[in-house]
């Protein structure tokens, strides 16, 4: 857009935020959650459950206060007013609660084992003869790369438009963008063949550390798997824990929330747990008997 290529937002920036190519981004000493801009290690509130960001609005400012990306669409109704939205190539993703950059783009078919294609390694190797270093930004720098920076590390730059077919430029896209893979992927450690926590639930309990077996949702409150109760199945048997955004779940070896226990605390995002892996919570591993979860209230 150009707001991109003139380097400026529209609707301006809030509070602890400034504007880099069009999208708002916190200051130094911040980090966004949410859509919101805290001091790095503060605790943010997540977002309730069934969260609606698509509010009416008759200002930006007032969609500002939801997430630092969104703009007020006054095009949107027909009446006085409009609507929020996140800004252009962006857009609300759920699990994180916040407005995030949206690339329409599958590169799904390239991997590490793929074979690039005759006109990648020939620009590969263009690029390897003028020098052309990797596009991840230099650490020691807090400079946003300009747009002639950007490009000028990209295979993008090294790609014969006028020659190349569209599956080689979505190949060089896709090959560009893999190098940021590492520093982008946000792992919080559930397994691949689980589904995300429950947003009605503090957290989940599995039987299995890949979500087969048995499932149990935990809600706020308490738990006792004692030998006479509806939980008596659980007990002794959970191997798997993922708990909600700005919840804790506390496990307990014993009924009645006694003898051993571990806390399992989520923070801006969910978390999970394979009990196993980790050596502080290795003596729960098919040993808890009771739990007890809060989340902070909203």
């Amino acid at each position: 857009s150009s707001y991109y290529s003139r380097n400026e937002c529209m609707g301006g920036c809030p509070m602890n935020s400034h504007c880099e190519w069009g999208f708002c981004e916190c200051d130094y000493g911040y980090e966004r959650r949410f859509g919101r801009c805290g001091r790095v290690g503060a605790v943010f509130t997540p977002r309730p459950v069934r969260f609606d960001p698509f509010t009416s609005c008759s200002s930006t400012s007032t969609c500002q206060a939801i997430d630092i990306n969104m703009i007020c669409n006054t095009r949107l109704t027909v009446h006085s007013g409009g609507k929020c939205q996140c800004k252009q190539d962006m857009k609300w993703n759920e699990a994180s609660g916040e407005c995030q950059f949206f690339f329409d783009v599958d590169c799904s078919q390239f991997t590490y084992d793929t074979a690039p294609s005759r006109a990648i390694m020939e620009a590969v190797s263009r690029a390897q003869s003028a020098g052309m270093q990797s596009p991840i930004p230099d650490e020691s720098s807090f400079a946003t790369p300009t747009i002639e920076e950007s490009m000028g590390s990209s295979l993008l730059s090294q790609i014969d438009r006028d020659r190349a077919s569209a599956a080689e430029l979505k190949e060089a896209y896709c090959r560009d963008v893999d190098a940021f893979s590492f520093d982008l992927n946000l792992d919080d450690g559930r397994p691949a063949t689980c589904e995300p926590v429950p947003r009605t639930a503090c957290g989940v309990v599995y039987d299995e550390p890949d979500c087969h077996g048995w499932k149990l949702i935990i809600t706020e409150g308490e738990i006792s798997f004692g030998f006479f109760s509806s939980y008596h199945k659980y007990r002794n048997d959970i191997e798997l824990i993922g708990v909600k955004a700005g919840c804790t779940l506390t496990a307990f070896s014993n009924t009645g929330f006694t003898n051993q226990r571990g806390t399992f605390r989520a923070g801006a995002g969910d978390f999970w747990w394979k009990l196993v892996d980790y050596a502080e919570f290795q003596h729960l591993d098919e040993d808890i008997e009771s739990i007890q979860c809060v989340c902070r209230k909203i």
